[in-house]
């Protein structure tokens, strides 16, 4: 063998070496006036899968800390094939683009003030209903509300 050829292990293009996750992965981001009990969190990132319905709940201290949720499902669970959300800037930030475009991962964003395309809104609203069932059945103080998603 010539020194040439190299064997590689790994591709040196990033986007094949992420596991792949064949479907779409719906976001949005919810917001909360009771801080989380455990660390005082606000606001969360939820994640679900448009065909799996596998719901992801990240909390964060602020809304600069998506990206860091979005790499971290991309590492848990696989790179989707398109992300799907409502326009909100966050989510069409320049950090958020950078990692779609290094992955190949599209992006589908419904348009303004039209709650209906975006089918994460739906997703949402059932998982708040179970969730505010769960605190107001157990007793649970509402600083349990990201415990319980």
């Amino acid at each position: 063998m010539t020194d040439s050829f190299k064997r590689f292990y790994k591709t040196p293009f990033p986007a094949l070496n992420v596991a792949r996750r064949s479907e779409d992965l719906l976001t949005d981001i919810i917001y909360s006036d009771t801080p989380a009990i455990d660390d005082g969190l606000t606001c969360a990132t939820i994640y679900s899968g448009r065909l799996s319905h596998v719901l992801d709940v990240y909390g964060m201290k602020s809304e600069s800390q998506f990206v860091n949720t979005l790499e971290d499902i991309i590492r848990e669970r696989g790179a989707p094939t398109r992300l799907l959300s409502d326009s909100a800037m966050v989510l069409r930030s320049s950090r958020v683009k950078d990692i779609l475009r290094a992955l190949y991962i599209g992006q589908w964003t419904s348009e303004p003030h039209q709650q209906n395309q975006n089918v994460m809104e739906r997703r949402y609203q059932t998982a708040k209903r179970l969730v505010n069932l769960l605190l107001d059945r157990s007793g649970c103080p509402a600083s349990c509300w990201l415990l319980c998603l």
